[in-house]
């Protein structure tokens, strides 16, 4: 029975991403053909914009959440520990939300100082700002879920989420809407999310005996301390800085083509997801084995060799058919974000290491070190970008972005090296000996057939010379996915890692 329910937890997770990939991606088609590249733009900024209030306003406390409920589940003081957890977080969020409000107010009633774009008006600003309390309501709901592993009521909320995300945004512009009108689309997706939220919250506890007044002190201090290591881990946090800064510097027909560039890496990227979490559950297995050091270093070399040929799988696929996809998905116009693709796909593969530093980190206790990391990729990420936008196309903004995924890699790579005992210069620098000569064959030859070839060959000879690691590798998932979905796989014996 307990193999059952893990099973059907996981597949509930995989469907509401699934979902919402999928209703995500449908939408930017719609927006795209209709909207075209000015509309697109603007569409950047709103939604860089929105993200950014509400990445503020939660700060990790959703997460938080999660973890420190799941923790409480064994304790007697269970059911008095919850609700102050609940009401901590969502206290948080709604201070952080009104701090905002009055930051905009005062701006806009006492001074001239534009810090956000011009197409950033008050009667966009309203519907955003008053987005955010709502999805605050939908992640708690979601974290407090997740914590007690009731998955399928975060099913129905991700269900409800992304099919009246599609509804209230396609519909209205297919319908001769204008890119303005989508932020109140937002508003309405929104609204009817955070009240099938509340109440479904409310009917959770209700049936689980769970007084709905806190009982104890709100535990800020603990849910605002764990949710400020775990917001800092965004994989995406970056990309809203660089498409403000660009919206801001930039012709709207630029932030436009470089958001459907990060649409597409990102859906990438969503593919490689649950490579990471088979991973950092692997590392925290091998953590309980006084040895486990020694086995995450020996580990090492193949799992970044495994990421990083995935990663330049998708180098390949996006040179060589990236014009092919930009048109075929959101119509002729969007071929000129094509270069900017190739150079954000070398960032997606520079960022392989990731996959072996940050399930270490966090399974060591030290995700306050990967917070450090990605936050100085943010940072930099959003300085570079603004720089560059002053003067220069988004091509060159794009570039930016390799200089600033390269130190935070550089910066976990020496975090882990200090927990391990052991250097890992050797496998990171066999990692990039692919990457340079597919950089080396774009720069020499151009986006053209050649270099295709070249990528390819490079491709093929990389899968030859990993073909035992990847072996490895996948006996490594199996038995991750034995033990976490519950399915009775035969047991196969994992050959020496190193090969």
């Amino acid at each position: 029975m307990a193999s059952q329910h893990i099973a059907r937890n996981t597949l509930s997770l995989i469907l509401r991403e699934a979902l919402g990939i999928v209703c995500l991606f449908v939408t930017n088609i719609i927006l795209s053909r209709y909207l075209g590249l000015d509309g697109m733009g603007r569409i950047a900024c709103y939604s860089s914009t929105f993200m950014a209030l509400l990445i503020f306003a939660e700060f990790g406390t959703p997460r938080a959440l999660t973890i420190l409920g799941a923790k409480s589940l064994g304790e007697s003081t269970h059911i008095t520990t919850l609700p102050s957890l609940l009401w901590a977080s969502l206290a948080v969020g709604v201070t952080l939300w009104a701090v905002q409000i009055a930051l905009f107010f005062g701006v806009m009633l006492w001074g001239n100082f534009h810090f956000l774009p011009s197409s950033l008006t008050p009667n966009v600003l309203i519907p955003l700002l008053g987005s955010v309390p709502f999805l605050l309501l939908y992640a708690n709901a979601c974290g407090l879920f997740n914590g007690f592993r009731m998955m399928d009521y975060t099913l129905v909320l991700g269900i409800i989420y992304s099919l009246s995300y599609l509804m209230f945004v396609s519909v209205p512009v297919v319908l001769g809407g204008k890119a303005t009108g989508v932020v109140w689309s937002w508003f309405a997706n929104s609204a009817i999310t955070g009240i099938v939220s509340g109440y479904l919250l409310l009917n959770f506890l209700s049936k689980q005996n769970i007084p709905v007044q806190p009982l104890q002190p709100l535990a800020f201090k603990k849910i605002f301390k764990l949710g400020v290591k775990l917001w800092g881990q965004g994989a995406f946090y970056y990309q809203y800085g660089v498409l403000l800064s660009v919206s801001f510097l930039r012709p709207e027909s630029e932030a436009g083509l470089m958001m459907i560039s990060f649409a597409l890496i990102n859906l990438s990227e969503v593919v490689f997801g649950p490579l990471e979490i088979a991973l950092t559950a692997s590392v925290a297995t091998a953590q309980n084995d006084a040895s486990w050091a020694k086995q995450i270093g020996e580990l090492q070399p193949p799992l970044m060799r495994t990421a990083a040929t995935l990663k330049l799988l998708a180098v390949c696929i996006f040179a060589i058919i990236g014009k092919e996809l930009l048109s075929l998905f959101y119509g002729a116009p969007f071929r000129e974000a094509y270069s900017v693709l190739v150079v954000l796909s070398l960032v997606l593969y520079f960022d392989s290491v990731k996959y072996v530093t940050d399930p270490i980190l966090n399974a060591s206790g030290r995700s306050h070190l990967v917070m450090v990391a990605e936050g100085t990729k943010i940072i930099l990420a959003t300085v570079l970008s603004a720089i560059l936008a002053v003067k220069y196309n988004i091509i060159h903004v794009a570039t930016s972005l390799l200089i600033a995924s390269t130190i935070p890699i550089i910066l976990k790579i020496f975090f882990v090296s200090g927990i391990i005992g052991q250097r890992i210069w050797k496998p990171l620098f066999q990692v990039s000996l692919p990457w340079m000569a597919a950089v080396a064959a774009i720069l020499s030859m151009g986006l053209s057939w050649p270099s295709y070839a070249v990528i390819l060959l490079i491709l093929i000879v990389w899968i030859y010379f990993l073909r035992n690691n990847l072996s490895n590798i996948a006996s490594i998932l199996v038995g991750v996915l034995q033990n976490t979905v519950g399915f009775n796989l035969k047991k196969r014996t994992i050959r020496d890692p190193t090969g």
